[in-house]
């Protein structure tokens, strides 16, 4: 997860030409992507804990 939220911040920052952009877009952006992260992180390991794989 952390590689897919590198490269979305690479994209967002390169392609999408947010580097130059208002400071006030940029941080909004950035912190959508971290959220957005966290959220999917948050939600997979409450899965796991209610949910265990069994092998």
């Amino acid at each position: 997860m952390l590689i897919a939220y590198l490269k979305v911040r690479l994209v967002f920052l390169d392609f999408m030409e947010l580097r130059a952009a208002p400071l006030a877009l940029r941080l909004s952006v950035e912190a959508w992507a971290a959220l957005v992260c966290g959220a999917v992180i948050a939600l997979y390991w409450s899965g796991l804990a209610r949910y265990p794989a069994s092998l």
